[in-house]
């Protein structure tokens, strides 16, 4: 992880490429397309010739949010589960 944030802040190219490379990543990252988010960033990161690596690390950067949701939307499953159980 270390290297990875030692490349993104040394990130060289025009600034608004890599503006735009890291908008498409974050943007990406909150999406619901769990697994593909990291190859689709850099997919069309290249295509628009933005910054790939700025579009890869903006996918990791909005990952963290989704997963405390997730993690909570398991538990209040569980708890559904639980007392839909309990009930039978």
């Amino acid at each position: 992880m270390r290297r990875a944030y030692d490349r993104f802040v040394r990130i060289r190219g025009d600034p608004r490429q890599i503006a735009m490379g890291l908008t498409l990543g974050v943007f990406l990252g909150a999406s619901p397309l769990f697994g593909f988010q990291l190859l689709l960033a850099v997919l069309i990161a290249a295509l628009l010739r933005w910054n790939k690596i700025a579009a890869a690390m903006g996918t990791l950067i909005s990952n963290p949010i989704r997963e405390k949701l997730r993690e909570r939307s398991s538990r209040l499953k569980e708890r559904i589960r639980a007392k839909v159980a309990s009930r039978e």
